[in-house]
């Protein structure tokens, strides 16, 4: 089964594609693994994947302030805006270009 996150703010979408990693806050707690990238910042449709990770969880801003850095956004204030109080921290890492998703399939299966 395919698992997917969405980055629809241009902040940390486009922090992603150069850094090739970002910390969001999400909504819920999102399962470890390989995650198809879906957009809306795109131009063109994009085939990429990403590593996602589950961080922690979080209780105050003040715990956000050592990962701002890698969030795309500036301040915490505007992090925490954009993500309306969303307190499930992950961490996402871009896989390379020529990732596919048989690879992510290969690698369960090795391990399950």
């Amino acid at each position: 089964m395919t698992m997917t996150i969405r980055f629809d703010y241009p902040e940390a979408y486009h922090y992603l594609m150069t850094h090739k990693e970002v910390y969001t806050l999400r909504s819920y707690r999102k399962k470890d693994g390989v995650h198809h990238l879906l957009t809306n910042q795109a131009l063109v449709k994009i085939n990429r994947f990403v590593k996602v990770a589950f961080e922690k969880f979080i209780r105050s801003k003040k715990e956000l302030e050592v990962y701002v850095r890698k969030s795309g956004y500036d301040t915490v204030e505007d992090w925490v805006k954009a993500a309306k109080g969303a307190p499930f921290l992950h961490y996402v890492y871009l896989l390379r270009e020529d990732y596919k998703w048989e690879d992510a399939e290969d690698a369960e299966n090795m391990h399950g």
